[in-house]
């Protein structure tokens, strides 16, 4: 049997993603020729691997005009009626799957050998008498596959050649997806499907290469769809390991597709970003060009941090920034004493975690990987207030450099890699998506700036992935579009607006890497918690109301009179951060809350204090 595959392409960010590439490798040799349509304007580079590696006879350029129809039309009619007739089936596929997950070639062999179908494909769609328009029942356009008997029909060239350019993706489902096969039905053409969803229980959801991802395992459908995946983000995970179990499909092109084509960090997407062990030695000389910058307010941070960094000191050059010329030469005599050679560096003040980066550009740009870490939001040595916090921090971030420069080196897709949350943060509720959502403005604006290609509207998130303290490795593109940021601008706006939009910096990191293409990834924290602190923490209420009887003079009529009123109090359960009181002077950013707790502490117990004296009254 002689076969014949067009597929269509598209991506939205003109990109070519992996699962694409292992898509075509595994399918194409199932077929005699391949045409390739995109509708993404594709660079040479990949042009030239698509025609080389996969033997693509026509490979299409286009506009994502008509969408997937319309693509199909033009790679068909590429070839004149003669080549077409040459063929004894004619597969119409697209790119909004994954897989294949299991094989597909055996299907191939059975449907070739059934008389009585002309033409099948993967998942059927039931009728929907009442719909407007119409819905008949028809086969699911994203993989059919059509038989001679078809596609040397009148009916079915006419349908193809007269494909309109449509602009909106719902007139194509309405005019061709679920009519097609009620046109060949017509004609006396018979179909099928792998899973035949007209006798499966549906539940009122129709779309089974949606809304049924149990029955698609369970039939082992060969191609599942990309969309499923985000839409059924709390099972997703359990998809993927039951992907793991029943095939040798490479489940993390699902993730870096998602990754990049998503926002990066939805739920499901975290919980496959953890930072893996690796214990593989590797030559680092070879290839690693690194940098370890320190921003050092205290000498206590540079003695926790030392130990680590002795280890390291082969590997990366060590820079240091210190903001008076009293800590600078505590830092030399201590360097000389440990002869530990390194960059020290006065630095103005910081103002926010990712500062001195901005002050000394120009000397780490030459630098593929940087390791950063700032005290500077750490005003004390007391071990409560925050030295258990840098402890913690620099322990994530220079215990496991082996498996930090693993995934560098051997994942180009990753340009970020940062602590899990420190413990203490766990523990108590700092924020809640209302506060969070007070920067979504600003942060609009910022990437607007900033951005190079993707589009984020950060009024729909509820919190952010960042890396807390700017303890932080980055690749050299993204430090570089993070160094694009117009701090010098923000800074020169009044105090309230000023730390408002700093504090957006920390916030952007991982989504500054995405809009270059870049993965993130979580380096796990040994403190091991139990998730239970955080249902108990994040579903503690974040504000009660106690009222409280007053006094007040008033004027009735020109007479004084004493007025007794009741008033209600907000009462703070934890240390809670109002993102709409970044003006006080007393809150130089997010992280110096946590820090400032016995200020809080102090003020709740004034209030239960005040409560129980009323009530003795």
């Amino acid at each position: 049997m002689s076969r014949l595959l067009v597929y269509v392409h598209y991506n939205k960010y003109n990109d070519y993603s992996e699962y694409v590439d292992y898509q075509l490798r595994e399918i194409t040799p199932l077929f005699d020729r391949t045409v390739f349509v995109s509708n993404s304007q594709l660079s040479t580079s990949i042009i030239e691997r698509l025609q080389t590696k996969f033997n693509i006879s026509n490979l299409i350029i286009r506009e994502n005009i008509g969408f997937d129809f319309a693509a199909w039309r033009d790679g068909l009619f590429s070839l004149d009626r003669q080549e077409i007739l040459e063929f004894d089936s004619i597969t119409f596929m697209n790119d909004t799957c994954f897989g294949p997950i299991w094989d597909m070639d055996s299907y191939y062999q059975y449907f070739e050998q059934q008389e009585d179908v002309d033409f099948w494909g993967m998942t059927n769609h039931s009728e929907v008498p009442n719909s407007k328009p119409y819905i008949p029942e028809h086969l699911q356009s994203y993989f059919m596959v059509f038989k001679k008997s078809v596609f040397n029909s009148d009916i079915f060239l006419h349908f193809m050649k007269n494909v309109v350019n449509y602009s909106e993706v719902q007139n194509v489902i309405d005019q061709y997806e679920t009519q097609l096969t009620k046109l060949l039905l017509n004609d006396g053409f018979r179909y099928r499907s792998i899973l035949d969803t007209t006798k499966i229980e549906n539940k009122g959801k129709l779309n089974f290469s949606l809304d049924h991802p149990k029955e698609l395992m369970e039939k082992r459908i060969p191609l599942l769809k990309v969309k499923l995946f985000e839409l059924h983000q709390p099972i997703a995970p359990s998809i993927l390991e039951e992907i793991k179990k029943q095939s040798n499909y490479p489940t993390d092109l699902i993730i870096d597709h998602l990754t990049q084509i998503y926002y990066p960090d939805s739920v499901f997407k975290l919980s496959q970003k953890l930072l893996k062990k690796e214990t593989a030695l590797f030559n680092h000389d070879e290839h690693f060009n690194g940098a370890v910058i320190l921003h050092l307010t205290d000498l206590w941070a540079f003695n926790i941090i030392i130990d680590k960094l002795n280890e390291l000191m082969d590997i990366f050059n060590l820079i240091i920034s210190v903001e008076t010329e009293k800590m600078e030469k505590s830092i030399r005599l201590e360097l000389e004493k440990l002869g530990i050679e390194a960059q020290v560096f006065i630095v103005e003040k910081s103002t926010f975690a990712f500062s001195p980066l901005y002050q000394f550009r120009d000397i780490i740009s030459s630098y593929d990987y940087i390791g950063f870490m700032n005290s500077f939001m750490i005003d004390s040595d007391d071990f409560y207030s925050g030295r258990s916090i840098y402890t913690e921090l620099s322990e994530m971030m220079f215990t496991k450099t082996e498996s930090i420069l693993f995934e560098f080196l051997n994942n180009n897709n990753i340009g970020v890699v940062f602590p899990d949350i420190p413990t203490s943060f766990r523990l108590q509720r700092l924020v809640d998506a209302d506060m969070e959502n007070k920067l979504s403005k600003e942060l609009n604006q910022v990437w607007s700036e900033v951005s190079e290609r993707k589009k984020i509207d950060f009024s729909a998130f509820d919190s952010f992935v960042m890396p807390y303290g700017g303890a932080v490795w980055l690749k050299r593109d993204v430090v570089s579009h993070l160094l694009k940021i117009p701090v010098s601008q923000l800074i020169k706006d009044d105090y309230y607006k000023r730390n408002k939009l700093l504090s957006l910096i920390d916030r952007l990191v991982i989504y500054l890497a995405w809009d270059k293409g870049y993965d993130f990834r979580v380096i796990e924290n040994t403190k091991s918690l139990p998730s239970f602190i955080d249902n108990k923490v994040l579903n503690r209420q974040k504000v009660y109301q106690e009222v409280e009887t007053i006094k007040e003079i008033e004027v009735i009529k020109e007479v004084k009179v004493e007025v007794i009123k009741e008033v209600k109090i907000p009462v703070y359960p934890d240390f809670y951060i109002n993102m709409s009181d970044l003006n006080n002077s007393n809150i130089k950013n997010l992280f110096i809350v946590p820090f400032k707790a016995l200020k809080f502490i102090i003020k709740w117990n004034y209030s239960k204090w005040r409560t129980g004296r009323k009530e003795k009254k």
